[in-house]
């Protein structure tokens, strides 16, 4: 145990940067439905201000029945043990309000148990052993003839006080946790006929960050190494879970399921699990999550693209792909509004499941489902809890945590003990351990108050709230949150990743991230700043295809004739082919074929001849422009010199009727010159001499 204790110390540093995350995967054939959770293993969570940790307390009890009390402590100066159980906390607000600030203030009845009546056993390794004491307790309604008896009389949640004394009854410490009792007789009354039907979802909040796991040639990080060694024990603790007869359901999200895939590719491992060979467990339900969690509402105000629905269809075909059968038209998900039901009524869902803050605060939760009209389709509704979370110790122990739950689950179950009902808690393992899953879990069989049941099952089960749904589906609802995704970082990311995919191709390293940091970006888990970052990443991945392929330096290109070919050079560095658009511009050339040409870049330097015919000859510019084949962002551009040598089909053309020109001009011009030559002619007497 201490082991564990000191694994989870190592590898927290990783966890506050963001590279501890949650693998979660349930594969019912071949792959296993695995959930990676850094620091998720059964452990005791302690304060570090704490001498001692409550390692078990019955979270039941009615009369004469006996408890357990476990705590683990190396404190040596131990004589005493006292449990103190405080007035009740039969409401969410007095439970929520006393798990936040405990007091041993208003005891109604306590007991001190010497530390020698307790057995005592070292848990841990040879070196790093603590000490672990546990003994029984009872409650009664009537005063007790053992030491070790509570008296209490009312039904109700209790918080107890565990305080260790030392000598002279000296405190050392004090812990908190609580029981639900109930005297025999009043349990056997018909006002606890109705149990209230609690429905366990395991879920994953977390996403898998591709571009922290894998390096630029693909190949797994130190960090994704340390993600590959977590398999194991997480595999372990899902086996755990999935072995439980309590009955429950399971959310799968595609992204840890393609992840998973891919990392067990790399490494060339396949982790055989040990549930994955026996999957007929009528208990487990498995439901298909969006790709990532998405909440449709925020996405339908930015964009009416089926982004949301897209996610879902996403999912299935990973499902497919790992032989994972899940129950049809169910949907989990944060929110939905009325704009949004007939979109998800045409999809084919038919139940939805949606977080309390989908309706306002003037509407009151129902703990039975509604039935929503919508374009001559009905759907069933109904709401999880997550209010219990901002509650919950993370210091405590696993018990201790799951017997708050517990709390919780029996302060819901005694608001309407007659009436037939359901609670669903989403048990969130990136933040809850598995550990406290499993001790919950295995609890809820013994709670006489409630009984375990799958989201299939609750809403067959339980009838609709007719009036509640009447009024529902007269006004608006749906929740969007302030820190919400805008239109312009979702175009900004989805062109980025396009683009990204255009570059490298669609089964890249590169566009399996950047696909990645799209589905994020549009889940309902980031925030301003997250989003801002990962577009920032999008940026880098673009940029890095800038620094590895380029154009010639700049130069003149001599033409000979004027039909000829230009040659185009463009120079790749990586070991990854790159595909690009080249367009040529110039207005003293007239390109035969094309002036924009794809090109794939496989080798170091790859050549295309462009066709060109000259309109003259001279000197000229041209301009050479590299781009993305998505989106025409430019890669690169340069300037280079054509110097032709060829007379033009114009040029030969002007010369040739220049010369007939002047043929004509001085054949005509010689003509009339040589009319106009005569003279006349004087005719001369001869003079006599003298």
């Amino acid at each position: 145990m201490l082991k564990q204790y000191i694994f989870r110390e190592k590898t927290r540093s990783i966890k506050k940067t963001g590279l501890f995350f949650v693998l979660f995967l349930v594969i019912l054939q071949s792959i296993p439905l695995i959930s990676v959770a850094y620091g998720n293993t059964n452990i005791i969570h302690k304060d570090s201000a704490s001498t001692f940790t409550i390692s078990k307390l019955s979270p039941y009890l009615t009369d004469d029945t006996l408890g357990i009390i476990g705590i683990t402590s190396n404190l040596e100066n131990i004589t005493n043990i006292k449990i103190s159980v405080i007035k009740s906390t039969n409401t969410r607000s007095e439970l929520f309000n006393f798990v936040d600030k405990p007091s041993n203030k208003n005891v109604i009845s306590k007991i001190t148990i010497p530390i020698d009546n307790f057995q005592l056993t070292e848990i841990g390794t040879d070196n790093n052993l603590i000490n672990n004491f546990e003994t029984n307790f009872s409650i009664n309604s009537v005063e007790p003839e053992s030491t070790n008896s509570l008296t209490l009389s009312k039904t109700g949640i209790y918080p107890v006080a565990i305080e260790l004394l030392g000598d002279n009854n000296k405190k050392l410490d004090t812990q908190y946790s609580f029981i639900t009792y109930f005297p025999k007789i009043i349990f056997s009354q018909q006002a606890y006929s109705e149990k209230l039907n609690i429905v366990p979802v395991i879920i994953n909040s977390e996403i898998l960050k591709d571009e922290k796991i894998y390096d630029g040639s693909g190949a797994l990080t130190k960090d994704g190494k340390i993600v590959q060694k977590e398999f194991n024990t997480t595999e372990r603790n899902i086996s755990n879970i999935y072995s439980i007869n309590t009955p429950k359901s399971f959310l799968i999200n595609g992204q840890y399921i393609d992840s998973f895939s891919q990392i067990n590719s790399t490494s060339k491992q396949i982790p055989i699990v040990s549930f994955a060979q026996n999957p007929e467990n009528t208990n487990n339900q498995y439901i298909a999550d969006t790709y990532t969690p998405m909440n449709i509402v925020e996405l339908n105000k930015i964009t009416k693209k089926s982004v949301f629905l897209n996610s879902l269809v996403k999912t299935q075909e990973s499902l497919t792909r790992s032989q994972i059968q899940t129950t049809p038209k169910i949907l989990f998900t944060k929110s939905v509004s009325n704009q949004t039901l007939k979109d998800l009524s045409n999809s084919g869902i038919k139940n939805i499941i949606v977080g309390e803050n989908t309706f306002s605060s003037t509407i009151p939760l129902s703990s039975l489902p509604l039935k929503i009209e919508t374009d001559k389709t009905t759907l069933n509704m109904a709401t999880y809890r997550t209010d219990f979370m901002n509650h919950l110790n993370i210091n405590a122990t696993k018990d201790s945590q799951s017997n708050i739950l517990n709390a919780f689950s029996s302060v819901v179950a005694l608001e309407e003990p007659s009436n037939s009902r359901f609670l669903i808690i989403p048990l969130d393992i990136s933040k809850i351990s598995f550990a406290t899953i499993s001790s919950f879990l295995s609890s809820l069989e013994n709670n006489p108050l409630t009984r375990s049941t799958t989201i299939s099952d609750a809403f067959v089960s339980i009838k609709t709230n007719g009036k509640l749904s009447t009024k529902i589906a007269k006004t608006e609802y749906g929740y969007i949150p302030k820190d919400s995704l805008t239109l312009a970082d979702y175009n900004d990311t989805r062109n980025r990743a396009d683009t990204i995919e255009s570059l490298y191709g669609s089964n890249s390293l590169e566009a399996r991230i950047a696909e990645n940091i799209f589905y994020r970006v549009t889940s309902s888990l980031e925030t301003k700043t997250s989003i801002a970052k990962d577009i920032e990443k999008l940026k880098v991945i673009i940029d890095n295809a800038r620094d590895f392929i380029s154009l010639p330096e700049k130069r003149t290109i001599t033409l000979t004739s004027n039909e000829s070919t230009i040659p185009v050079t463009v120079k790749n560095t990586t070991n990854k082919q790159i595909t690009v658009m080249i367009k040529l511009k110039s207005d003293k050339l007239v390109f035969t074929e094309s002036d924009s040409y794809k090109v794939a870049l496989n080798s170091l330097n790859t050549t295309i001849r462009v066709p060109v015919k000259t309109r003259t000859s001279g000197s000229f510019p041209i301009e050479i422009k590299m781009s993305s084949v998505e989106n025409g962002v430019v890669l690169a551009s340069q300037r280079a010199t054509i110097r032709s040598t060829s007379f033009s089909g114009v040029g030969l053309g002007i010369m040739v009727g220049s010369f007939i020109f002047l043929v004509i001009w001085w054949l005509l011009h010689y003509k009339k010159n040589k009319k106009n030559i005569s003279a006349k002619i004087l005719n001369l007497h001869k003079e006599t001499l003298v």
